[in-house]
């Protein structure tokens, strides 16, 4: 046999192995009786979906579109499309209280929702600052909350407004969800410790402050200077 022949499936471009077909339909034959048998067959066409080039698995559809249509009904509708729609119902929202988000809440109590062309999550509350007050003005742009309840998962479009780094880490601050001083993982010292520090009322020397507390003096010169812990 020419071991440069293609399989005799059609639209199959893998290259034969075995009574002129390829190793995946062989295996189907033998074990159907019919090299298109199986749970998934293979180079059926593409996924009939207007501008899915997927391969068709089930029904003229790929994997991913099938699902969509027994769930909803329609190939158009994905997992987030729920969240999504009540996130665009509600870009017009005008009540002064919070409007808490019903979906999905993270661990730091904030919604979010899945992103198809990221292909992870962003924050609902992104998303909705987007809807009611257009794109980011800059690609470092933060959705900022005025109420700062951004962490009990509020999507309130007129608490939202786009800042910069500095206003959202106030947000945080505010809501008590920042992780600055001795929320942070790797700190050694608290507030306490920090003040106790710069008050140094035995009047010990930086060298005697950092082996005492087992720092670097560069730390305790950072903390005397206010270069670091510098909001406290």
């Amino acid at each position: 046999m020419d071991t440069h022949s293609i399989c005799e499936i059609k639209n199959c471009h893998k290259a034969a192995r075995t009574k002129n077909l390829c190793q995946g339909h062989y295996l189907r034959k033998i074990r159907h009786g019919d090299p298109m048998g199986g749970r998934w067959p293979v180079n059926i066409g593409d996924c009939t979906v207007e501008s899915c080039v997927k391969p068709a698995k089930v029904s003229g559809m790929c994997w991913a579109h099938y699902c969509r249509m027994r769930k909803h009904g329609d190939t158009s509708q994905t997992r987030c499309g729920k969240a999504m729609r009540w996130l665009e119902s509600m870009s017009n929202h005008s009540a002064d209280e919070c409007l808490a988000y019903p979906f999905l809440i993270n661990a730091q109590g904030y919604g979010y929702i899945g992103n198809a062309e990221k292909k992870g999550t962003s924050l609902a509350s992104r998303i909705m600052c987007i809807l009611a007050h257009g794109n980011p003005p800059h690609k470092d742009s933060y959705a900022c909350h005025s109420c700062h309840k951004g962490n009990q998962g509020c999507v309130n479009p007129r608490h939202l407004y786009w800042g910069d780094n500095r206003s959202n880490q106030m947000d945080r601050v505010e809501n008590g969800n920042s992780n600055r001083g001795s929320k942070h993982g790797s700190s050694k010292l608290s507030e306490a410790d920090v003040l106790e520090i710069r008050a140094n009322l035995s009047g010990k020397s930086v060298v005697e402050i950092a082996n005492e507390r087992s720092l670097a003096v560069s730390t305790v010169y950072g903390i005397l200077s206010r270069h670091r812990w510098a909001w406290l």
